[in-house]
């Protein structure tokens, strides 16, 4: 389980971690999830054509910066924020950013 690995104190409370509990052991739950990751890299290359926004840790143990080479290729209006001294859970480490991010790029 991913709550001890957030860089913020407090990152995940006990409600947050029995609801991602209680959510992800729903049948086919995890595996749904899981699946868009295993899929062939292949079905997600085409051209997408619009306003995209990727926020993006520095630090990810699991999508490490090489995720991002080449993606302006096949998305046309790209804009790609990386934000340092996260881990992979911007949400609970830097949610201030991450709802500031969002919120400029859809004004």
């Amino acid at each position: 389980m991913p709550f001890g690995k957030t860089k913020r104190k407090g990152g995940y409370n006990e409600l947050d971690e029995k609801e991602y509990i209680d959510a992800w052991s729903q049948p086919g739950a995890l595996t749904g999830g899981l699946n868009w990751y295993r899929a062939p890299v292949t079905n997600f290359y085409n051209e997408i054509n619009v306003p995209t926004l990727v926020i993006h840790s520095v630090n990810d143990t699991f999508f490490t910066n090489k995720i991002l080479v080449g993606l302006s290729d096949y998305v046309k209006d790209l804009k790609i924020v990386c934000i340092e001294n996260v881990s992979h859970w911007i949400k609970m480490d830097a949610p201030e950013v991450l709802v500031s991010n969002i919120k400029e790029f859809i004004g």
